[in-house]
């Protein structure tokens, strides 16, 4: 009788070793799942964020309405300007030196105060303006390119970019200089246009930026 209840409680025993291992399976594949779920939703969102990211881009407008431009002095320059420039838009602006077409894009950048009318900007949207004399920075090539960001291209990529546009024989990287003094200005023209194609913004404004 005795040896019986010995075998007995020997079997319970195994079976409650082997219940806790079953247990502790369970709560496995439960963390698994949960663990999954909440991937899969990490990924959805992601991916929601990605394709409202470039709806935004491809969605991506600069608009003028009913817009008058006034230099600071207060002389009239444009009445009621209406525009509406989409992303993949190529337009030029012409007319006479003195006309507003460089006023344009200083009442967008908010450099000069308007007193009717709304020029307004899509969410996410990177204007990149190119002057007819370019900023120069002193420091080095990458620091030229990369500016106003500190996302500096590396040394292939800067020879690309050079290349590019016809500065190849610009190849001390590493030296700080007054690119200002260094470069004609042709070639601080053409370095302009280099850090335009690493920038890669939504909408590129071009005044006169190849003049020289």
């Amino acid at each position: 009788m005795l040896l019986m209840e010995l075998v007995a409680c020997a079997q319970f025993a195994r079976l409650a070793g082997t219940l806790a291992r079953l247990a502790g399976l369970v709560d496995r594949c439960g963390r698994l799942m949960e663990d999954r779920k909440a991937l899969t939703s990490s990924k959805a969102k992601a991916e929601a964020t990605r394709r409202r990211f470039s709806a935004d881009a491809e969605a991506a407008e600069v608009i003028f309405e009913g817009v008058d431009i006034d230099t600071p002095t207060g002389h009239r320059l444009v009445t009621d300007l209406n525009l509406r420039i989409s992303r993949g838009d190529n337009v030029i602006i012409c007319g006479p030196n003195g006309a507003g077409k460089s006023s344009i894009f200083r009442c967008l950048g908010g450099l000069w105060d308007i007193k009717r009318g709304r020029p307004t900007k899509s969410y996410k949207c990177y204007v990149f303006y190119l002057p007819q004399k370019p900023y120069c920075v002193v420091g080095t090539l990458s620091d030229n390119i990369c500016y106003p960001d500190s996302n500096r291209p590396d040394e292939g990529q800067l020879v690309s970019l050079l290349r590019l546009v016809e500065l190849s024989h610009l190849n001390d990287f590493n030296s700080v200089i007054d690119w200002d003094s260094r470069l004609s200005l042709g070639e601080q023209q053409r370095l302009s246009m280099a850090r335009l194609f690493w920038h890669r913004p939504t909408f590129a404004i071009l005044d006169e930026c190849t003049s020289a």
